[in-house]
């Protein structure tokens, strides 16, 4: 349960106690009458000192173990958790104590005329309203736990040095919405320099980042290493995504590392993803290990003999991946030509024109035109025929 809404709780039940009345001014429970303010200090002070005056001493202890832990937590507003996590514990171990029995009514409720009924109503509603307060102030304690961020970086495996940062999640009403988190940033770094902590905080991207500053592993055997340690409350290290974490080396292995691949990359298809990676590793006599070969002894030739076979399966097996990359290629290649042969057939098949299909319509169109015209010049000479005939 939140913490404002068990407070809001345990106010209903302070607000039913009060209806428990006989006569003029008396009522059940005396100290929790009068409480008109929403302070939780003041509703558990009342019900220490109704349950001390009421019950004699059969939870006397409890009580006023409950009454020093609220003086020494001083206002609640401003309490560290601790001090609220003793309010708690003490009322905590009050209504334990008390368990499913009952606090009496005060004498003079009792003798004032209320009836056995009543008497058992209000025992009820101030069992409810111990309940409900016990919630709330634990409820209170939680929270003001979760609020806070305590995060501890240190350096090298024997936590050499430790630097503790504290960070409260929830601010003021009358602070800014947003807090530069440069300023948080430079605050962080002066606390790891001021601890000797190797550990330096940046901001990448928005986000604060962790490095630190030894290189390799110094003298003493310490690594390079970056560890944090973080404790919170209930849910502010889940919501943020935060975790106890140990990183060696270079890169942030808990949170994310970006490896690039320098490997030559090349189309080989027409989809996406068709490529081929090309990468040859370094065959130099440095990386091969044979820079600093020693002949002049026995012992220095049988180990350089080690290091010759060495880089002979070495440069073996790169010639190898080499001889695999150019059977690809050759492959690759032969099956481009093949396509391209197979596309400029099919555009020819669309595009060029059949030759014999044409000369046939073509002779055949020269055919009905010769015969055409050959009609056109009988007919011409029949009027020229019966002229001559006649004349």
């Amino acid at each position: 349960m939140k913490a404002k809404e068990a407070l809001d709780a345990a106010k209903a039940d302070v607000a039913i106690v009060k209806t428990f009345s006989s006569g003029s001014g008396v009522y059940a429970y005396t100290a929790v009458v009068p409480i008109a303010s929403n302070s939780l200090s003041v509703m558990l002070t009342a019900i220490a000192d109704d349950v001390i005056a009421n019950a004699s001493v059969a939870y006397g202890a409890e009580a006023s173990a409950l009454q020093t832990a609220i003086t020494n937590a001083g206002a609640f507003s401003s309490a560290t958790a601790g001090d609220l996590d003793a309010v708690a514990d003490a009322m905590e171990a009050l209504a334990e104590k008390i368990g499913s029995a009952q606090v009496p009514t005060a004498t003079a409720y009792t003798t004032a005329g209320a009836t056995a009924e009543n008497i058992a109503d209000a025992k009820a509603a101030f069992s409810s309203l111990i309940e409900s307060a016990t919630k709330a102030i634990r409820a209170e304690a939680n929270a003001v736990e979760a609020d806070k961020l305590n995060v501890k970086i240190s350096d090298g495996d024997g936590d050499v040095a430790t630097a503790a940062i504290s960070y409260d999640t929830l601010s003021a009403a009358t602070d800014a919405d947003l807090k530069e988190i440069e300023s948080f940033v430079a605050s962080v770094n002066s606390t790891l320099a001021n601890k000797n902590v190797d550990v330096r905080a940046d901001v990448v991207n928005g986000s604060m980042v962790f490095t630190s500053t030894q290189v390799g592993t110094n003298a003493g055997g310490v690594k390079s290493v970056v560890k944090m340690d973080m404790t919170s409350g209930n849910s502010v290290g889940s919501e943020f995504g935060l975790a106890n974490v140990t990183s060696y080396g270079s890169g942030d292995s808990s949170f994310k590392m970006h490896v690039v691949d320098t490997k030559a990359q090349l189309q080989i298809g027409a989809d996406a993803g068709d490529n081929m990676r090309i990468g040859i590793a370094d065959m130099s006599t440095k990386a091969l290990g044979l820079d600093k070969i020693d002949l002049t002894s026995v012992d220095g030739a049988e180990k350089s003999l080690e290091k010759l076979n060495q880089a002979l399966d070495k440069v073996s097996s790169e010639r190898s991946k080499l001889g695999a990359y150019q059977n690809r290629l050759d492959y690759t290649i032969n099956n481009l030509q093949n396509t391209g042969s197979n596309l400029t057939s099919a555009e020819s098949r669309i595009r060029d024109v059949d030759m014999a299909k044409e000369m046939i319509e073509y002779t055949r169109n020269q055919i009905v035109s010769q015969a055409g015209i050959s009609m056109l010049a009988q007919a011409n000479a029949i009027p020229q025929n019966a002229l001559s005939l006649l004349g």
